[in-house]
């Protein structure tokens, strides 16, 4: 590679890291205050997920009980 090249490919790179730069200064207003709306959204009471209670550890706990019965059927 030559060295105009390098130099070239050189000050790409450090225009491209400053556009990112000012970029990131233009976003950070945006950024904050979506966290701020995301404090306060987690502050609000949350919607029922219409759940009841654990099917898989009701399911277990049934059958948990159940073995207990035959085992002492058994004995």
């Amino acid at each position: 590679m030559k060295d105009k090249d390098v130099v070239d490919m050189m000050l790409r790179c450090a225009e491209e890291i400053e556009s990112l730069r000012r970029i990131n200064v233009m976003l950070q207003p945006k950024a904050e205050a979506y966290d701020a709306i995301v404090a306060i959204l987690g502050l609000l009471p949350k919607q029922s997920q219409g759940y009841g209670e654990d099917l898989a550890w009701r399911l277990r706990k049934e059958a948990s009980a159940l073995t207990a019965n035959v085992v002492e059927k058994e004995q």
